[in-house]
């Protein structure tokens, strides 16, 4: 699992990619979310992340996820993503 560094208040903790193009997100408060990401493939934005190696390649820096030079995606834009999609899987939960 992927890890922001513990002295950085950084809005994401930890990312964990998952099988179906699905991510796990632990938030700094403690909230956690399974992301899914099947339904934006088609987009040019997510396009890249169809390859496994890539989307398994997931690192976060505490303030983005980033799978390499493909793709980047902040922490408000994960958030929004759940509120706007409601594409979690048992809510955010703390």
């Amino acid at each position: 699992m992927s890890t922001s560094n513990e002295f950085n208040p950084a809005p994401i903790r930890a990312i964990q990619p998952l099988p179906g193009k699905r991510l796990f997100v632990e938030f700094f408060n403690g909230s956690t979310a399974t992301l899914d990401y099947t339904s934006r493939l088609h987009t040019t934005k997510y396009a890249d992340l169809a390859d496994e190696a890539i989307f398994n390649s997931a690192k976060t820096n505490g303030d983005c996820v980033l799978w390499g030079n493909y793709v980047q995606i902040t922490a408000r834009e994960l958030i929004e993503m759940l509120l706007y999609t409601g594409t979690y899987q048992g809510g955010i939960n703390k």
